[in-house]
């Protein structure tokens, strides 16, 4: 990757970040950090800092991202998914706990050794695009939080709009070693944000599932074991609510059945038509791919 198309990269002093990302006066980049069903990490920036990292992303955009990530800008998961349409074996993994166990300092050499920027540049925007819970108040429920899933306490803020793409360029060795060796094996392997999936017109041996597993494990993630997926024969698979089957994408049948009822409830309420168009147009795009 050409790291110098950003215009973040080689950045010497923390006033040319400064002009650069627009920032006139002091912000506080601490985010509001709470607990949503009791099961969810919520940290949310000031509107302040959401400005910046807004521009932090579109910095970041510069830079030519592979093209087996589609979370990035001008892709889609339709698209991804449409990736594994030639296949028939599966192997559908997802990062546990992916920003939150992003941890600073991996955001820190992104920055001072991809971006080749000074170390106090480097610290900068480091501070903006992380948080540590230790140095901010957060309530009992937070902490336990984090304890209990076993996130680092100074990590990517999971709530920042340039989280998704530094998340990726964090870890781009780990994502560019995966990719390899899935090459070397001829299987299809694709990336959108903390999602791994990998498919082959043979079935994939355990050997390369492990090896996903502890490239993982060496890089401080680990795969969910609730979210992964193989298959040892052939069939159809559901890959972000969609289905490949014989080489074609479906909508999943749960979304056919939610779109018929809306149809013949005939209702005259403005969310549910809202839902029912949404639902039409998505199953739309899905079909439009094959």
């Amino acid at each position: 990757m050409d790291y110098t198309k950003t215009q973040l990269y080689g950045l010497t002093s923390i006033e040319e970040a400064k002009l650069l990302l627009e920032i006139e006066k002091p912000i506080c980049f601490k985010p509001r950090c709470y607990v949503l069903d009791e099961k969810r990490l919520i940290e949310e920036p000031s509107k302040e800092t959401k400005k910046v990292h807004e521009k932090i992303k579109r910095h970041l955009e510069q830079l030519d991202i592979p093209s087996y990530v589609f979370s990035q800008k001008g892709t889609t998961h339709i698209k991804e998914v449409k990736a594994h349409t030639p296949n028939s074996f599966f192997f559908i993994t997802d990062i546990k706990g992916f920003y939150p166990n992003t941890h600073r300092d991996k955001v820190y050499r992104f920055f001072k050794e991809k971006l080749k920027q000074t170390s106090a540049v480097a610290k900068f925007l480091t501070d903006i695009t992380t948080v540590n819970i230790e140095k901010i108040h957060v309530n009992h429920e937070v902490k336990k939080l984090i304890a209990e899933k076993g996130f680092c306490n100074n990590h990517l803020i999971t709530g920042a709009s340039c989280s998704t793409l530094l998340a990726f360029l964090a870890n781009i060795d780990m994502f560019e070693s995966l990719i390899q060796t899935s090459k070397d094996m001829g299987i299809t392997a694709t990336i959108y944000v903390d999602d791994l999936a990998f498919s082959s017109r043979k079935p994939i041996p355990f050997s390369f599932k492990q090896t996903v597993r502890k490239t993982l494990f060496k890089n401080g993630y680990k795969a969910s074991d609730t979210k992964t997926f193989s298959n040892k024969k052939k069939g159809s698979i559901k890959i972000h609510g969609i289905y490949i089957n014989n080489g074609k994408l479906s909508p999943s049948n749960k979304m056919i059945k939610e779109q018929k009822e809306l149809a013949r409830s005939k209702t005259t309420n403005l969310e549910s038509l809202k839902r029912g168009k949404g639902i039409q147009n998505y199953t739309t795009q899905i079909l439009r791919n094959n």
